[in-house]
């Protein structure tokens, strides 16, 4: 079976297309995009890729995908009033959802039928920086990171006017935690947290109903102290030729819930931890060498391969993983341009 992976190169303002075959990567070419090209998010009818430039002007550029080749070609674009570090849209995809790290706030953008840009934005301010949003499995919330006062909130999705309520929920992360990307186990029952200065999952319950969240534990993303990492710090207080500290960064879960991934830069590894099948509480069981300085990765939609990117790499790495014990083995890889940053991939597969 073959799908199509896509590398956003943010220096190199492009798109790097790939096939992936049994787990071999192939690199189909180019296609340019615009500098700081960083997330981007596949719509879910699969025919669309988003890609958000955070350079100025600001943009959002839609690509329709060709099923056959994965070529992409420009087909719209929107200007918007910030830098976006993150992108998803709900399952209908009547909303892309994406937040601003430097100017504190989420936008929310609705879309057309066919998937396309509208001209209105609704934008909630946050207190500080954000750093992800994503919509619940049920599509009735969404739900943010603050990262730089350590706090996670629950908004209800826009309503048919397109006005945002207030936040329903919050959970208060210890400080300077830094709580980054978010996780939905595959029931939606509970929420997965990765903080980046602590490299902790925090694991959360998140009531469908209601909103609400409730605090259930807090586990290592990697055993820090014994490879020699102090705890991280917030992007003000780094300073050069500091010692080696954690700095975590992306998370995600297998669709059987099994396992959770969280890449770590300082160390360029990704670590893999066990989901209790009982208390839904993981812990972490190994960790494995990958690109270096990986801010992003993704898992296969049939959970058999992790596709990892390193913005000071100069290839697309593919790791298979095991069934029973999570472990990953490189087994290829693919060129890729330079500042690589957002690996998406499409959820349809070709014989």
């Amino acid at each position: 079976m073959t799908q199509f992976v896509y590398l956003s190169n943010a220096l190199s303002g492009t798109i790097s297309r790939y096939k992936l075959h049994q787990g071999e990567l192939t690199l189909l070419g180019e296609t340019e995009v615009g500098y700081m090209v960083m997330p981007m998010a596949v719509s879910p009818c699969q025919n669309y890729l988003y890609a958000a430039i955070h350079s100025e002007p600001f943009h959002l550029k839609q690509l329709r995908i060709d099923p056959q080749t994965g070529d992409l070609t420009l087909e719209g674009e929107t200007p918007v009033n910030e830098g976006l570090v993150s992108l998803t849209t709900d399952k209908n995809n009547q909303w892309l959802l994406a937040s601003s790290f430097d100017q504190h706030n989420v936008v929310a953008k609705p879309m057309t039928e066919t998937g396309h840009f509208t001209d209105k934005t609704v934008t909630i301010q946050h207190s500080s920086a954000c750093h992800t949003c994503l919509f619940s499995p049920d599509d009735k919330w969404m739900v943010a990171t603050e990262f730089g006062v350590d706090k996670i909130l629950v908004y209800p999705r826009p309503n048919s006017e397109g006005m945002v309520d207030k936040p329903v929920a919050s959970y208060q992360f210890a400080k300077d935690a830094g709580p980054r990307h978010i996780a939905f186990s595959p029931c939606g029952v509970f929420l997965y947290v990765v903080t980046e200065m602590d490299a902790t999952v925090v694991t959360l319950t998140f009531e469908s109903e209601t909103g609400q969240l409730e605090f259930v534990a807090e586990s290592p993303a990697i055993p820090r102290e014994a490879l020699g990492l102090e705890r991280g710090l917030p992007p003000a207080q780094k300073v050069a030729n500091d010692v080696p500290r954690v700095w975590a960064a992306d998370i995600h879960i297998t669709r059987n819930g099994r396992f959770i991934y969280v890449s770590e830069r300082t160390l360029s590894v990704i670590t893999c931890l066990e989901v209790d099948k009982d208390t839904h509480i993981p812990y972490y069981r190994h960790h494995h060498q990958v690109e270096k300085q990986p801010r992003s990765f993704i898992i296969s939609p049939d959970d058999q391969y992790i596709l990892a990117s390193g913005e000071l790499a100069d290839e697309l790495g593919a790791y298979s993983i095991d069934a029973n014990t999570g472990q990953l083995s490189h087994v290829s890889a693919a060129p890729c341009g330079e500042g690589a940053g957002w690996v998406s991939m499409t959820d349809y597969r070709l014989s």
